[in-house]
């Protein structure tokens, strides 16, 4: 019994850093693929979006996707509004970095008035999308993953 308690405490300690590592893991390959697409070019895609902005438009998608399916996965009850509470957070995360984006006109800040430009003229949209593809992730994982019992 005491076992099966102390397995349960380390997979809720152990279900967002897991979630985070394989959502950054998972990006590796997917960015060796972009970077042979657009090696090739001949692409439609390659001749009007920056790798930077196509790579980072799939990082706000791949990344927290593939974290709330790990952490809805490891989770050992209470899966439903665990997966709600982290997909809220990582939403709310990115409307405050697409806000401060706005603020900022398209730089990123950092504390002391450090700013970063931006590395190319798509920075003020990319937030909205990510934004919007992170909504249709947590909808994904919530109805079809959680409520399906397909974790159980």
């Amino acid at each position: 019994m005491a076992i099966k308690i102390i397995l349960i405490i380390l997979r809720w300690i152990f279900a967002l850093p897991a979630g985070l590592i394989t959502g950054f893991l998972v990006m590796f390959p997917v960015h060796w693929f972009l970077m042979f697409m657009y090696s090739i070019g001949g692409n439609p895609v390659t001749l009007f979006i920056s790798i930077e902005t196509t790579e980072r438009l799939i990082q706000g998608f791949v990344i927290p996707a593939v974290t709330i399916y790990v952490f809805a996965i490891i989770v050992p009850n209470l899966k439903k509004i665990s997966t709600l509470i982290l997909g809220a957070t990582i939403f709310i995360l990115h409307a405050i970095n697409w806000i401060l984006i706005i603020f900022n006109n398209g730089y990123y800040c950092y504390g002391g008035g450090v700013c970063m430009g931006p590395y190319s003229g798509l920075a003020w949209i990319e937030a909205p999308f990510q934004i919007g593809v992170l909504f249709l992730v947590v909808w994904y994982v919530y109805k079809i993953v959680v409520e399906d019992n397909e974790l159980e």
